[in-house]
This record gives C-alpha cells, sequence and structure tokens, in this order.
C-alpha cells in the first residue's frame, strides 16, 4: 500500500488501513517527512518513509526534519514481496 504519509506513527497507521480494508498489508510506503525510517511490524508486515529527493527545504525546517536529498528503490515481486532494496544519496 502506498500512501502519503501524514501520518506521524506509521505503525499505528498500517494496523489501522488493515482493520479498516480488512486486509492484509505487507509493505506500507509513505514519504511526507523528508527523513528516512523503517520498521517492522508484527511478522509480516513493513512500514517504510522513504527521504526527500529535495532535502532540506522550508517545509521540512517548519517541522523540524533533516535528512540529506536521497530516495528508495524496490524490487516487489509477486508471492515474495520486497527482495531488493537501494538506497541512493542525492546530494
Amino acid at each position: 500500500m502506498i500512501s502519503h504519509g501524514q501520518d506521524k506513527d506509521l505503525t499505528k497507521s498500517v494496523k489501522d488501513f488493515m482493520v479498516m480494508y480488512d486486509e492484509h498489508i505487507d509493505l506500507l510506503i509513505c514519504g511526507h517527512l523528508h527523513s528516512g525510517y523503517e520498521q517492522t511490524v508484527g511478522l509480516n508486515t513493513e512500514v517504510i518513509r522513504i527521504p526527500s529527493i529535495c532535502g532540506i527545504d522550508d517545509f521540512s525546517v517548519q517541522i523540524h526534519k533533516f535528512a540529506p536529498p536521497a530516495t528508495k528503490i524496490f524490487v516487489i515481486e509477486k508471492g515474495k514481496g520486497k527482495t531488493v532494496e537501494y538506497y541512493i544519496k542525492l546530494d
């Protein structure tokens, strides 16, 4: 599942989405807060916040989230989930 990521607690968000849609979510991918973050939730769920490609800007200063510009690329295979992950620094 992909979400904008305005929620601060992605662990709670993914659990809420699973209840709301009555579906298991293997992977929740978000952005919004400019810094990267990953967490395993239970045995088969992962949340990932993608860093911002622009790095620091007026919005990130306002929300006190600072990180160098970066992004991630994933290979997701049917029946296997995320099999490859690349972190790409952009500075």
